[in-house]
């Protein structure tokens, strides 16, 4: 990993932090690259959002609620749907064109539709995508370079998924208060953000809000869905299509404190 992976192990100090530095990602490789300091910003800005009249306030890639916010898009795939005991496999995250994505070898076996939904495997302590063997990061490590990632940002970030409050903020609460990263990660991460709940309130007759029916209904795509980096990348797509006002998003957002583990 560039300069060498952090030395810890998830009996070590969860302090060490891997080589990164702002405007530093990571590949889909595990590597970290250089990406430009610009922040994010929307290449949407003009015309009005989706029920908004001129003049009012706007969601917009990279943008939060008010202008001292950053939005970042996060997705996890993991070994099963019990938000108490799955371990992560995937963590991918992205803001603009700065990506973050990492895999991670889990402790628990996969379900069997965990590993139908995903084309996740593990064989002989190694991870496999659609039988493609993945490079793969210990979980604590994954973390921090995750927390270092949302750093290179514009605090207070606000992280968005797509059923965030009910799976990926609990999971992702979860593993990081195992590993003791949990204040760190709140010194950086002000609320999150739910678009399940933001496209309900929107969109009030939809046949299903599924990520993958509004990016067909919407934008009018296919694409690898579970695939965390691109349901991320396409939740993107979604919310910058749907520029909501701050008045719908504030009414779908949480804070970290209030996250049910």
């Amino acid at each position: 990993m560039g300069q060498g992976p952090c030395p810890v192990s998830p009996a070590a100090s969860p302090q060490c932090t891997p080589p990164f530095s702002p405007g530093s990602v990571k590949d889909e490789d595990g590597r970290f690259y250089a990406v430009g300091q610009k922040q994010c910003r929307s290449s949407l800005a003009g015309a009005p959002g989706v029920g908004q009249r001129r003049g009012e306030r706007r969601g917009s890639e990279g943008r939060g609620m008010s202008d001292d916010e950053t939005i970042v898009f996060f997705d996890l795939e993991t070994t099963g749907l019990d938000t108490s005991v799955c371990d992560i496999i995937q963590l991918s995250a992205i803001c603009g064109d700065k990506v973050f994505n990492v895999y991670t070898l889990p402790r628990n076996a996969l379900t069997q539709s965990a590993t139908e939904v995903t084309g996740f495997t593990v064989s002989d302590g190694r991870l496999f995508l659609h039988g493609v063997q993945m490079r793969t990061t210990p979980l604590v490590e994954a973390l921090t370079s995750f927390i270092a990632f949302l750093r290179s940002f514009r605090r207070p970030v606000v992280l968005v998924a797509h059923n965030a409050k009910r799976f990926d903020a609990p999971v992702l609460s979860r593993v990081l208060q195992n590993y003791s990263l949990w204040q760190q990660f709140q010194q950086v991460v002000s609320r999150f953000l739910d678009t399940f709940l933001l496209s309900k309130n929107l969109f009030r007759n939809l046949s299903s809000y599924s990520q993958v029916y509004m990016v067909d209904h919407f934008l009018g795509l296919t694409y690898d869905a579970h695939n965390a980096l691109e349901d991320a990348r396409m939740l993107q797509k979604l919310y910058n299509t749907w520029r909501p006002k701050s008045s719908d998003v504030s009414r779908c957002t949480f804070r970290t404190t209030a996250v049910f583990l």
